[in-house]
């Protein structure tokens, strides 16, 4: 039995993060490798330095790193917030050492009850060694000191059609019953939702300015929200938050205002850049619809699709294709460089799948959702 000991990240310090820049470097290779087994490509692999920008005290969510460390704990070792051995930025570490990770949010705001976004991964060569169940250990005794009774993440997965092929309750793909599958089910998990990645080829693609609906405008733009149109940005995350199909995930609306939204901006585009498009109802003044594209800085070519959504008395008008292309022609225009937009979505979202399919995107994988109450 190779031996490992799991730990808590420490917060960074701004000035020397010393070791915690040196994990996140562990888990950018750890991430790679998967990424390039399964997909053939390192799109969705963070580059350590913007890991490192997002793990900081957010007014939204508490960030949590935990991760699987080669060998005995060091002699001295001290705990931190969450009772774990604790990884400092003083400590010796080197990026081969990490081999084992999982990363969660523990909303802040709203959806209090949750863990939510768990993601985990386990070199190939330390799997079937307990660091999967080990880590897991972990994420449930996070969620008992901060009173979570919900678990919720997603893994890589791929769609089957097999008689043993897991089916959730909603929409039309089964999920094949792979290692990923049958290590969330034995650690008691449930499959809330199949989600289907997607991919759009802008070298294919006409950049054609969009028109706009009668009784309609567009505001686009590029980097942080506008002060004048945060309120409108509130509204359309706070209806995104309960718009989107939610399959047998537990979510409850998000509470949303200006001031998240600007320290939203300050949060995400520490690290990432964005281009938005909203709609606004000239007659009545109302935010009618939301689309958001970001990239990560250092990985030009590579664009990820955030929320589109269209508020329940605006559709008919459409305006999901139409916020979605007008972000597409100012792309062309900032990020000459982009050359792939991915996207997640639900695939019960018949309505969301049309309009992606006639801007160009093609099926990669699906993705599961998973959700265990504790």
């Amino acid at each position: 039995m190779r031996n490992y000991h799991i730990v808590e990240l420490d917060q960074p310090r701004d000035d020397a993060p010393g070791a915690i820049l040196t994990a996140f470097q562990g888990v950018e290779a750890l991430e790679r490798d998967f990424d390039l087994a399964r997909h053939g490509n390192d799109d969705q692999t963070d580059p350590a330095a913007a890991m490192l920008s997002q793990y900081r005290p957010s007014s939204d969510s508490e960030y949590v790193w935990l991760l699987a460390i080669a060998g005995d704990a060091p002699a001295g070792s001290t705990t931190g917030r969450f009772g774990l051995l604790v990884l400092r930025p003083d400590d010796a570490l080197v990026p081969t050492d990490v081999v084992g990770a999982v990363n969660f949010a523990l909303p802040l705001r709203d959806n209090r009850d949750a863990v939510q976004d768990i993601m985990m991964h386990v070199r190939p060569q330390w799997r079937r060694h307990g660091i999967g169940h080990a880590l897991q250990t972990a994420v449930e005794q996070v969620a008992a000191l901060r009173g979570r009774t919900v678990l919720q993440g997603y893994s890589d997965a791929r769609a089957s059609q097999a008689a043993d092929a897991l089916h959730p309750a909603r929409g039309p793909f089964a999920i094949e019953p792979d290692e990923g599958t049958a290590f969330a089910l034995a650690m008691g998990y449930q499959l809330a939702q199949a989600e289907r990645h997607s991919v759009q080829d802008l070298t294919a693609y006409d950049f054609a300015a969009p028109v706009s609906p009668d009784g309609y405008r567009i505001e686009t733009w590029t980097g942080r929200t506008p002060e004048p149109l945060r309120t409108h940005m509130a509204e359309m995350l706070r209806v995104m938050s309960m718009a989107a199909p939610a399959g047998d995930f537990h979510f409850e609306e998000e509470i949303w205002d200006a001031a998240r939204v600007s320290a939203m901006d300050d949060e995400v585009l520490d690290a990432r850049e964005a281009i938005v498009s909203l709609a606004i109802h000239e007659r009545t003044g109302e935010a009618a619809g939301l689309s958001q594209l970001y990239r990560t800085i250092g990985k030009p070519a590579v664009v990820d699709q955030w929320n589109t959504v269209v508020a329940a008395g605006h559709r008919g008008h459409s305006l999901g294709l139409v916020l979605k292309q007008a972000n597409l022609v100012r792309l062309a225009d900032v990020w000459p460089e982009a050359r792939r937009v991915h996207t997640w979505n639900a695939t019960e979202n018949d309505y969301m799948w049309a309009i992606n399919e006639r801007l160009g995107y093609r099926t990669e994988n699906i993705d599961a959702g998973w959700q265990k109450r504790l």
